[in-house]
């Protein structure tokens, strides 16, 4: 009897472990949109620069583009830390991870201004995901120069 107990156990912690599992498109949408909520204010243009950033990197369709997004913002709103995004991307190449950079400071700044608790969270996430204050810097530097 224990052990079909335990099989039980097992099969059913299992199956919810890999619903649990982020997907990088994911994870990445979610720490775009933090940047969006950061300041308590959700800016229409930052979140078109959320989806043009997300259009120029995944390869989908519109409809699953808005699905996505809107997943990411629902998963933000819902989000009690940053940990369940930033243990996905952290496991990115380091390349990404600056292209994810980047696009964190392209949203902060979508809307002409960047916001004290916008830099904080770009900061915050960027050490997450294990990069130098050097790329914070640089990655900074370059997007406000667009």
């Amino acid at each position: 009897m224990l052990s079909g107990l335990k099989q039980f156990f097992e099969k059913n912690l299992s199956k919810q472990n890999e619903s649990k599992k982020m997907s990088d498109e994911l994870a990445i949408a979610c720490l775009l949109a933090e940047v969006i909520f950061a300041d308590n204010e959700f800016d229409q243009q930052e979140w078109q620069t959320l989806l043009g950033r997300l259009k120029r990197s995944l390869d989908l369709s519109d409809e699953a583009l808005n699905e996505l997004a809107d997943s990411a913002k629902e998963q933000v709103q819902q989000a009690s830390d940053l940990y369940q995004f930033t243990s996905v991307v952290k496991a990115l190449a380091y390349e990404k991870r600056i292209d994810l950079l980047q696009g964190l400071w392209h949203v902060a700044y979508a809307d002409g201004k960047i916001d004290p608790h916008e830099e904080h969270i770009i900061r915050r996430i960027s050490e997450l995901i294990g990069l130098t204050h050097r790329d914070f810097i640089q990655a900074k530097l370059s997007q406000a120069k667009d």
